[in-house]
């Protein structure tokens, strides 16, 4: 395979708001080897040319929170029927879905059986199309927490899935359990939720010190961790513990957003989830359904304070939760501007930022970053709503190979 040059196109890049016409030569390796504006000068006979007749080009979409395994049912026990490899099955169809919509990476954020890793490693070997994949383990959940699988169900009902852990000790065990199955990100409970039975948004779930014993392991081996954290005090913990990232931040205190803007921890709101649980309330648990809309404005409140306050927002959807569906990612970047980011921030939130919390090299038009675009056939940044559209979706390439293109 030689070397791709993209042409006739106009380059959307948000780490430099600015749109302009240029080309792109993708190496034989898959990486962006330059960038022109203006003529480009002739190249070897076994350049292959992708005409993009004047369309728009764009770092493909990076989505830092989905679940592959799950399918956005509103009744989440139907998962209690299938089998773990009908859960892997499901989570190829949505990794191929996901890569031909555009989202070129994605940061799955917890599965049972080893589901995420299975899945990353079939995308980097090459025998399923998926997007780049960065993934966690079993989330880790209190005894009755959110993330305890055993929540709602009697006694005699055992599960084989779920990572309890109610001390330091278990944490530090269950962290090295995981560093040793291959994950990228250790995933912790460190609030109750939305969609579990059995505990609130508002209530603490793992303290401080068993976060912190699991950040230790993570650190001494170069991986990076996440806190589902939607409870003031569960925030706080979080970030005490060395967290990289807060997942959803419903309730996030002065203190919080101060801390987390000085120490670089991004904030991944997931609007998403939120908004499709309120759009089909009545197809939706009763109990999902009152915990979200009573954290509704707290959400858009702390998504705002946080992005005045300084903090990294980085995309996110939570694909998988009810009605939030694999390949309609885009949306989340919508949502971000409706809750006061800049166009180009929320371009950069599913860019630049998503890259650097992920630590892929890619989301940005650079030199040897790897070449994932999206190609689309209206300009983003006069309509935000044109990344959501399938019918203005023209090409997707990942790592120079084409995954689509219509131009």
């Amino acid at each position: 395979m030689g070397k791709t040059l993209i042409q006739n196109v106009h380059l959307v890049d948000a780490e430099r708001e600015m749109v302009q016409a240029g080309a792109v030569l993708i190496s034989e390796a898959g990486l962006i080897e330059k960038i022109f504006f203006g003529a480009v000068p002739p190249l070897g006979p076994d350049t292959h040319v992708l005409d993009g007749h004047n369309r728009y080009l764009l770092p493909g979409i990076i989505d830092a929170h989905v679940h592959l395994r799950s399918g956005g049912a509103g009744n989440r026990d139907l998962d209690s029927k299938w089998t773990a490899a009908d859960l892997m099955a499901r989570a190829l169809m949505n990794a191929r879905t996901t890569l031909q919509r555009g989202i070129t990476a994605v940061r799955d954020a917890g599965s049972p059986f080893g589901i995420g890793v299975a899945v990353r490693r079939a995308v980097t070997i090459g025998w399923h199309p998926g997007p780049h994949v960065r993934a966690a383990g079993e989330p880790f959940s209190i005894t009755g927490g959110h993330g305890d699988p055993q929540n709602s169900w009697p006694a005699h009902i055992h599960w084989e899935t779920g990572t309890v852990v109610d001390s330091p000790d278990d944490a530090r065990r269950a962290a090295r359990r995981q560093i040793r199955d291959k994950v990228d990100v250790l995933k912790f409970m460190a609030s109750g939720g939305v969609s579990s039975v059995g505990d609130k948004s508002t209530e603490r779930g793992l303290r401080e010190e068993d976060m912190r014993a699991a950040v230790e392991e993570a650190r001494n081996v170069g991986i990076r961790t996440m806190a589902h954290a939607q409870a003031e005090i569960g925030i706080d913990n979080a970030i005490r513990a060395g967290v990289d990232s807060i997942e959803h931040g419903f309730y996030l205190s002065e203190w919080a957003i101060e801390s987390m803007a000085e120490r670089g921890i991004a904030l991944v709101p997931t609007l998403s989830a939120m908004i499709q649980i309120l759009n089909h309330e009545d197809k939706v648990a009763p109990t999902t359904v009152e915990k979200a809309k009573i954290a509704r404005d707290a959400h858009f409140d702390s998504v705002l304070r946080a992005y005045r306050g300084g903090v990294p927002i980085v995309m996110g959807t939570d694909a998988g939760t009810p009605f939030n569906f694999h390949g309609e990612n885009a949306q989340e970047i919508v949502y971000l501007h409706e809750a006061g980011l800049s166009v180009w921030d929320s371009l950069r939130a599913a860019s630049t930022r998503a890259a650097a919390l992920l630590d892929l090299p890619t989301g940005q038009f650079a030199e040897g970053k790897w070449a994932d675009f999206v190609l689309l056939n209206q300009n983003p940044v006069d309509d935000l709503d044109a990344l959501t559209r399938p019918d203005n979706l023209a090409g997707v390439l990942q790592k120079g190979a084409v995954v689509l293109w219509n131009a």
